[in-house]
């Protein structure tokens, strides 16, 4: 017979109790635990089906058990092994999730310089490290859109029209286009985006459209969603260089000289376009000797070409040195409509700035290029609907030259308004 455990050990695989009432052996004992347990068991699932039935009923939600919380400060174990109830407790972590909020305008009033309270001009501006901007002189309201995103930078053009705008970026993939308040772009994919130009108050392009011949090369108009629209102008394989507001384009080189061409045919300039509107055109034209070169206003209607007269200053105007927009097209007009004055890019010693050039008396404003080296390239000035204001780049800050008065001011007062690169007009 095997003697008995010690008395002072605890054995930690066996629970201390009573002892069973006489009669009744270890094997009932358990078969009799069992049956009460699973009673039990049945019993509360009963209760828990029916007040889950009642709080689904009522529309709450089910009940959430919370165990207990065991204080185990008083409680002395000896072995290896801990109980249940003093096992330390482990929480298991909750997956994260990470919310990206989609991207969206930013907006806030800002006060806009008196002399321009009757405008209602809606300026389109790009700004520092990809910003979108658009000011509304009418409300003062002022959006702006962070368009890192796209890698678009404030040296590539941008273009408006009624309820959308255009942008390019920087590595020169297709368009992107933010139509109404929309603040996810939507691509424009159209073949080659730097010789697509917008014709002026439309929701149309032109585009060239690539052939292995050149001479069937033709020009496609294409919608906002660049798909073709089934006009096309037949322009002898030569790309389109500029928009022509008016509703065409410009193509042609130095050797042959520069076109204006739209669907009904094409016609020779005589000279070399440097501001484009929509009833005059600036040219750089030469007559029959090579000292006989300088700005002319060309009346489209009746094709008259008129000198420029030099600066009153006295100073000669060089107009070789005259580029206008060259390899990118403003899409506005940049000549009045009465001819009498123009936006152009005009060489500097230090590489070129924008001038307002009034071409009745030859008289020229120049205002502080923001770079002075893209400027040819960039348009940085356009006009105010009604013509009487130039709204240019002044070194970064967006000016507004009055043409009545001659006084340049900032149009937004103070520092509200970041620093801005290119500029549009959306139209009226």
């Amino acid at each position: 017979m095997l003697a008995p455990p010690p008395t002072d050990v605890v054995r930690t695989d066996e629970v201390a109790a009573s002892p069973p009432p006489s009669g009744v052996t270890r094997h009932q004992l358990v078969i009799t635990a069992l049956a009460v347990g699973l009673a039990a068991l049945f019993l509360g699932w009963v209760l828990g089906r029916s007040g889950d039935g009642e709080a689904r009923t009522a529309g709450s939600a089910p009940a959430t058990s919370v165990a207990p919380t065991v204080a185990s400060s008083t409680s002395t174990v000896t072995g290896d092994t801990l109980p249940a109830a003093e096992l330390p407790s482990t929480t298991r972590p909750r997956p994260s999730t990470t919310t990206t909020l989609p991207p969206a305008w930013a907006e806030l009033t800002v006060d806009i310089d008196a002399r321009l309270a009757d405008r209602t001009d809606r300026i389109v501006a790009t700004g520092p490290d990809g910003l979108l901007l658009e000011l509304d002189l009418g409300t003062g309201r002022l959006r702006s859109l962070d368009l890192d995103r796209i890698r678009s930078a404030s040296g590539n053009p941008v273009v408006a029209g009624a309820d959308w705008i255009m942008v390019r970026p920087d590595d020169g993939s297709s368009w992107q286009v933010f139509v109404g308040d929309s603040a996810e772009p939507e691509p424009f994919g159209v073949d080659d985006p730097w010789s697509t130009v917008w014709q002026y108050g439309t929701d149309t392009f032109w585009t060239m459209q690539y052939s292995p011949v050149p001479d069937l090369q033709r020009i496609v108009e294409v919608g906002l969603d660049a798909r073709t629209t089934g006009r096309e102008i037949d322009a002898g394989g030569y790309w389109p260089t500029r928009s022509d507001v008016a509703g065409g384009v410009i193509v042609g080189d130095e050797s042959v000289g520069m076109f204006v061409a739209d669907v009904d045919g094409s016609a020779r300039l005589p000279g070399r376009p440097l501001a484009i509107g929509r009833s005059h055109m600036v040219l750089l034209a030469c007559g029959v000797t090579v000292d006989d070169c300088g700005l002319r206003v060309l009346d489209r209607a009746t094709g008259e070409l008129r000198p420029v007269p030099e600066p009153p200053s006295g100073e000669p105007r060089d107009a070789r040195l005259y580029g206008g927009w060259w390899g990118v097209s403003s899409g506005v007009p940049e000549v009045t409509d009465d001819g009498t004055a123009a936006l152009v890019a005009v060489a500097t010693d230090f590489g070129s700035a924008i001038a307002v050039i009034d071409l009745l008396t030859g008289a020229e404003v120049q205002f502080d290029a923001p770079d002075p080296t893209t400027t040819f390239v960039v348009p940085v000035a356009a006009w105010s609907s009604d013509e009487r204001f130039a709204y240019v780049n002044d070194g970064g800050v967006l000016t507004a030259f009055d043409r009545e008065t001659g006084e340049s001011f900032p149009v937004v007062p103070g520092d509200d308004l970041p620093w801005i690169g290119t500029l549009t007009v959306r139209p009226a």
